[in-house]
Order: C-alpha cells, then structure tokens, then sequence
C-alpha cells in the first residue's frame, strides 16, 4: 500500500533551526568589526571636517576679497576725483595766466618798441646837429 502523499511531505517536512533570511536588514545589522567601522567612521568625519574648514577658508577669502576690491575701487576713486578737480581748476586758472602773459609781453614789447625809438630819434637828432 502506497502512503498518501499528503502524508509524506509532512513526515519529511524538518525544522529550521536558522532564520528565515539570510541575512538580517541593514538597519539591524551590526557590523562584523566593529572597530573598522568605527575607524571608517571617524576617518569620514575628519574628511567632512576638512572640507567644512577648506569651504569656510574659501569663505573668508572671498570676503576680505570683496573687502579689499570695495576699499580699493574707493581709493581709485578719490584720486580719479581729485585729478578731475585739478584739471577743472588747472584748465580755468591757464587762460588766465596766457592773458596775463599776453599783457606782459604787449607792456614789455611797448616798453623796447619806446626805447628803440627814442634812440633811433636821439641818433637822428644826433645827425642833424652835425
């Protein structure tokens, strides 16, 4: 007579002494050296602490940059300032001086033209008296 087979899959059926998975999730899984991960956990958070520091560097840099360009570009400014103003009072004051000059050389050339003619008429009278 031949078992049901009902009958012989639960005489067979064995039970597990292992869980279910294989493995357990992620989550819940502790690491097998604990000392690695804990090395590989601190080696990440000099890495992010040198990268906080590099970003906050760069940081400060750009502002004393931005500092240092708004300084300068206030300088350059003043001066461009101060060379415009020099040229305004330079350009009035010149016309002024050429006037000046102008009237200086009409009174000295009047002066020479009278004192050449007061010799060419004193030698004149000079001849006539001979």
């Amino acid at each position: 007579m031949k078992p049901e087979p009902k009958v012989a899959e639960v005489a067979s059926f064995r039970l597990r002494r292992r869980p279910l998975f294989d493995h357990q999730p992620q989550r819940f899984r502790r690491p097998r050296n604990h000392r690695a991960s804990w090395s590989h956990r601190q080696a990440d958070f000099r890495a992010a602490k040198e990268n906080c520091k590099q970003e906050a560097e760069k940081a400060v840099q750009a502002a004393v940059a931005k500092q240092v360009n708004d300084v300068v570009r206030e300088a350059l400014s003043s001066i461009d300032d101060t060379r415009l103003s020099s040229v305004r009072e330079y350009r009035s004051f010149f016309p002024a001086r050429i006037e000046a000059m102008k009237l200086s050389l009409k009174e000295e050339s009047t002066e020479e033209m009278a004192a050449q003619w007061k010799r060419h008429g004193d030698a004149i009278e000079a001849g006539r008296k001979r």
